[in-house]
C-alpha cells in the first residue's frame, strides 16, 4: 500500500521536532553549567589579575576548586558525547529515511 507524502512526514517531523528541542536544550543547559563553572574558577581559584597566579597557588588544593573543577570536565565530556551521538543519530536516521524500504511478500 502506497502511503501519500502527507502520512509519512508529520509524524515523522514531530518526532524530529522533540529529539532536536531535546538536544537544543540539553546542550544549553550543559553549555550553561559549563561557564558557570569557569566564571567560577576564574573568579575565586584563579583571577585574571596580576596577583593570579599567587592566589591560585593558595587556592589549587582547596575543596571547593577541585570539586568544580572536576564538575566543569565530567560536563565538558558529555557534551561533547552527547555532539557525538547526535551526529551517529543523524546520519543513521538520514540512511534509515533515504533507504527505499522494500517488503516481502512470502
Amino acid at each position: 500500500m502506497v502511503h501519500s507524502c502527507k502520512e509519512f512526514w508529520i509524524p515523522l517531523i514531530g518526532k524530529t521536532t522533540k529529539s532536536v528541542i531535546t538536544f537544543l536544550a540539553l546542550s544549553l543547559l550543559l553549555s550553561t553549567v559549563n561557564w558557570m563553572c569557569i566564571h567560577f574558577i576564574a573568579t575565586y581559584c584563579a583571577p585574571w589579575e596580576w596577583h593570579g597566579p599567587f592566589i591560585n597557588m593558595l587556592n589549587m588544593g582547596s575543596p571547593a576548586c577541585i570539586l568544580v573543577n572536576n564538575i566543569q570536565v565530567t560536563v565538558a565530556n558529555y557534551y561533547v558525547l552527547i555532539w557525538g551521538s547526535m551526529t551517529t543519530a543523524l546520519v543513521v536516521w538520514i540512511g534509515i529515511t533515504m533507504t527505499p524500504h522494500v517488503t516481502k511478500k512470502i
